[in-house]
């Protein structure tokens, strides 16, 4: 391999991430992101039947008013644009006739040194991510293992924001966040080999080291698969276990698969969504119902009913989030005195509330019956993105709604966020922050927000 193909380039991506603290009407921020380990899946609790609605409650920390007596004064809130990646791109190894690619470690040195020079030149380090792409060409036609050398992969751990990215042409691509590259190899005890192999609709992923397979990652791994197969969700099998859903996942109408896994395993495609009674063939919702119940995020308020004009509450979405995080075990304790231990929501409202996800009404009380509004809903997404490392820095124009003005402080940068990510669109130029949401809206949103979270490019 010829060193000299390694080029930098600094592109304009969704690939960036910031570390700034997010202040309501101010141009950037620094990102403070919370890392916690995922523990083990625990039994998802259930719907109730029919919550009581509520009036909406205020939300975290702040105090919400009856927007009467509103300043109307217009305040212009700036858009921020995506920011720049350093790439470094190394090409490996002919492996068309050989199944296994080797990293060379010279060339791999000098890229990550070409990515350190590049970044200690940029005036807002905080604003770039490096990323390293190993990119396997003329590949065998339906397998590879790429042998990365662990003093490299070191050495790429102690570059702070440095990704892995390993591309292997039609089979797949595999992107390795930082923490999961200083998790592998601290795990291992020798050169890291990456097999990816294809075969009857399904791809088996597997990192290991000297035989033994790293089953677990500190942090997701991202992976697309061009044309997998068609279908509407993917499970990942791990050493024979039974197939487990992976709810950070996405399958295009062609069969293309993004999603963020958890370790090494073999990955297909099902159907798993099952049919209302009251949610019909030609009704705008349909498939947004499907995408949230083929994952188990939304299951229904009973066996053959999603009731998707029922407004959505404030422990329904807590739970939806929870489930989407693959419903971790958390204290078994209340953590809000209106939140009853045995209650179907108090898993989710507890993990939230111990990863500062939620923080109550400010007496100690969560209001998990009260009407999530709008605002309320868009902050918690905001805050569990930041929770994964999927925020990003764009801020949508919301200068362009007529109520802006009647934005809570405390949701400004969250709604700039959606709105510039497309995950908030308004209706008839209005945010309607304050207003409740149906549950086959927060369908739509949610399956927007889950293509979001797994589609890195």
């Amino acid at each position: 391999m010829d060193p000299s193909r390694s080029r930098l380039n600094l592109n304009r991506s969704q690939k960036s991430r910031s570390r700034r603290n997010q202040k309501s009407r101010s141009r950037r921020s620094q990102k403070s992101r919370s890392r916690r380990s995922q523990k083990s899946r625990s039994r998802q609790p259930t719907e109730p039947e029919k919550p009581k609605p509520s009036v909406p409650s205020i939300e975290d920390d702040e105090d919400e008013d009856d927007g009467e007596d509103e300043d109307k004064t217009a305040v212009q809130y700036e858009v921020v644009e995506k920011v720049g990646t350093i790439i470094e791109t190394v090409e490996l190894a002919n492996a068309s006739r050989l199944k296994v690619s080797e990293v060379d470690q010279l060339a791999l040195q000098k890229a990550i040194k070409k990515a350190r020079q590049r970044d200690d030149k940029t005036a807002d380090k905080e604003d770039v991510l490096i990323e390293l792409i190993l990119k396997a060409k003329d590949i065998n036609e339906d397998e590879v293992v790429i042998q990365i050398p662990k003093k490299s992969l070191g050495e790429l751990a102690e570059l702070d924001r440095a990704n892995l990215k390993i591309v292997a042409q039609d089979l797949a691509t595999v992107e390795v966040p930082h923490n999961s590259v200083v998790d592998l190899e601290q795990k291992i005890d020798g050169d890291l080999q990456v097999g990816i192999k294809r075969k009857n609709n399904q791809l088996d992923l597997n990192f290991s080291s000297n035989d033994k397979k790293v089953e677990n990652f500190k942090q997701e791994v991202f992976v697309q698969i061009p044309k997998l197969a068609k279908g509407e969700v993917i499970v990942l099998v791990q050493q024979g276990k039974q197939e487990v859903i992976v709810k950070k996942s996405y399958v295009s109408a062609d069969g293309n698969v993004y999603a963020m896994i958890k370790g090494s395993g073999k990955i297909k495609v099902v159907n798993t969504s099952k049919e209302f009674a009251d949610v019909k063939e030609n009704d705008w919702f349909k498939n947004a119902v499907a995408f949230v119940n083929s994952r188990r995020l939304f299951i229904g308020v009973d066996a053959d009913h999603f009731e998707p004009h029922q407004a959505m509450t404030r422990a329904m979405f807590a739970t939806v989030l929870y489930r989407l995080e693959d419903s971790p075990e958390t204290s078994k304790q209340a953590l809000f005195n209106d939140v009853k231990s045995d209650a179907w929501y108090s898993a989710g409202v507890n993990w939230m509330k111990q990863n500062n996800l939620i923080m109550g009404n400010g007496n100690g009380q969560f209001a998990p019956d009260a009407i999530i509004t709008r605002e309320q809903l868009v902050t918690l997404m905001y805050r569990y993105a930041k929770h994964l490392d999927r925020d990003s820095i764009t801020r949508g124009d919301i200068n362009k709604f007529k109520d802006v003005s009647k934005l809570s402080p405390w949701s400004v940068e969250a709604m700039r966020w959606a709105v510039g990510e497309g995950l908030i669109q308004g209706s008839k130029q209005m945010l309607m922050p304050r207003a409740s949401t149906s549950r086959a809206e927060v369908a739509a949103i949610v399956e927007r927000y889950v293509k979001y979270l797994v589609k890195k490019d």
